[in-house]
């Protein structure tokens, strides 16, 4: 009798959550959300009463993560918008490639080149700049034996 009990309760759980999130989902209408909300997705405006509710959902956490962020954290976003728009398609689904394959990556080897990435960016542009124009300049025969040559300290190191 307990177990059919907690399982009853279970059952009840599940069913108020997810009416909650149902309800949550379908009252947000247009009018419901708040201005600054509303400022943020203006350029849907139109379409916001034919959007799947799920759609709505990405959108509003999307404008709540945005409405979160300081002015210089809002530049840097729309500057690197702007990068990704002025960038042709080939070079776009190139950069999706490469996202595809990072996220396939072991979580260790992922949480490495993020460690490497952060290091390179706490770098000074100027300095940035001189690596970026090294690497370019280098024969593919060349950054190959770099990359080895690094894969090899980290092992030594035990990265």
């Amino acid at each position: 009798m307990a177990h059919s009990n907690h399982t009853f309760r279970l059952y009840w759980a599940i069913a108020l959550v997810c009416a909650l999130m149902m309800t949550q989902v379908q009252a947000q209408s247009w009018q419901e959300l708040t201005p600054e909300q509303q400022q943020t997705l203006s350029r849907v405006e139109s379409q916001w009463d034919t959007l799947a509710p799920a759609q709505r959902e990405r959108l509003l956490m999307g404008a709540q993560r945005w409405l979160s962020l300081s002015e210089t954290e809002k530049v840097d976003a729309l500057t690197r918008l702007e990068r990704w728009q002025n960038l042709s398609e080939d070079e776009r689904q190139a950069i999706r490639q490469r996202l595809r394959q990072f996220q396939q990556l072991p979580e260790a080897e992922r949480k490495k080149i993020r460690k490497q990435f952060k290091r390179f960016r706490s770098m000074s542009p100027e300095k940035r700049r001189a690596l970026k124009a090294r690497w370019q300049n280098m024969s593919p025969e060349q950054r190959q034996k770099l990359i080895n040559r690094m894969r090899h300290n980290r092992q030594i190191n035990g990265e």
